[in-house]
């Protein structure tokens, strides 16, 4: 019984030394296929492109998603096309002697020294040159005017939302007291005469004497204006008001009298009818009245006119101004505002400036308001 007793034993254990090694192959091969997943799976994601390297190898020819990419590039396609074709029509002027080099005197702006350099020049406009000249001339009305479209396009993707504009087109009809005038946006950019910055000399070869300056403006003093244009000529002429508006607060900025951009008038007159448009300087008006228009407009354009109305300092562009067609101007300075130190602000406003000038037939030629744009 013992002798059999320690056979079973024996038995047993071999079996189990037996189970035992089959269990550590077992485990070492399922480790082995666990590394050799990860060694595998770690060299395809090597090889796979970062989102960046796919954005840097995307060819040309692949239209981008971005719709104001897209708008640029459409620009940048117009330009070429139209320098090409414009280049052609040179060519041709050169072989037909319509145009030639001839000396020029030019001024270097570094130095302001005069100097003479070599410039293509119209010599003739007769027969095929006029053809010639006119066909480029065509060529930059349409260029002119498909890069006019684009670019509009290109505004309204980041221009404040319709809903918003419309309190901006309230806000003129209010100023110019029509209700049923119409306007058209056109752009958003940087105010035509308030800029406020560091003022910088800039030197020529010459570090001793000042070529001009540029202006660095602050994050904080940046300012932007929204552009319209009414739909209607002034008066009989062949110009129209453009209004410059704070978006911030849709405040008046400045209106000015602009040829209208192409499309905004829907039957344009042409060149020839606009000598005989009725002028903006008749009837003349009493310097009275004249002062009661402009101060009308200055007092939509502010809240504290009452405050203000007697500092007022009216210039006239005549000597005499009762008689003669002249301009008359009515401006407000505020000399007591004071820029952070190391800033200036160019003119026409280097103060918060109202200004409202009016023809002497009584209509508004010019119009400034800067004084919210130095809040």
């Amino acid at each position: 019984m013992k002798l059999k007793s320690l056979n079973f034993l024996f038995i047993s254990l071999k079996s189990a030394t037996i189970t035992n090694k089959i269990m550590k192959k077992l485990i070492i091969l399922l480790a082995t296929f666990l590394i050799a997943g990860i060694v595998i799976w770690l060299f395809i994601s090597s090889k796979k492109p970062a989102p960046s390297d796919l954005a840097q190898n995307q060819t040309p020819d692949t239209p981008s998603t971005n719709p104001e990419s897209t708008l640029r590039d459409k620009i940048e396609q117009v330009n070429e096309k139209s320098a090409q074709e414009i280049s052609k029509i040179t060519e041709q002027q050169k072989e037909n002697g319509c145009i030639k080099l001839q000396d020029v005197e030019v001024m270097e702006s570094e130095t302001g020294n005069k100097t003479t350099e070599k410039q293509w020049r119209t010599v003739s406009h007769e027969g095929i040159c006029n053809d010639l000249m006119a066909q480029k001339n065509d060529l930059q009305k349409q260029r002119s005017s498909e890069i006019d479209k684009l670019q509009r396009e290109a505004d309204l993707l980041t221009a404040r939302s319709e809903q918003e504009r419309t309190k901006a087109i309230q806000a003129i009809r209010d100023f110019m007291a029509n209700p049923n005038l119409e306007l058209e946006y056109i752009a958003t950019r940087s105010p035509s005469n308030f800029n406020v910055g560091i003022k910088k000399e800039t030197y020529g070869n010459n570090p001793a004497i000042s070529t001009g300056s540029t202006m660095e403006t602050p994050k904080e003093w940046e300012r932007k204006t929204e552009i319209y244009q009414q739909k209607e000529y002034i008066n009989g002429t062949c110009e129209v008001y453009e209004y410059e508006i704070d978006p911030r607060n849709n405040q008046i900025i400045q209106v000015s009298i602009r040829y209208p951009q192409e499309g905004i008038i829907v039957n344009p007159k042409e060149q020839k009818d606009c000598a005989n448009s009725q002028s903006l300087e008749t009837p003349l008006l009493t310097l009275p009245e004249l002062k009661e228009i402009a101060m009308n407009y200055a007092k939509k354009g502010v809240n504290n006119f009452e405050e203000i109305k007697n500092d007022f300092v009216y210039q006239a562009s005549t000597e005499n101004p009762k008689t003669i067609p002249a301009q008359n101007t009515w401006l407000y300075q505020n000399k007591d505002y004071k820029l952070p130190d190391g800033l200036t602000a160019q003119e026409p406003s280097p103060y918060p400036t109202i200004w409202a000038t009016i023809t002497s037939g009584g209509h508004l030629l010019w119009y400034l308001n800067t004084t919210g744009l130095f809040q």
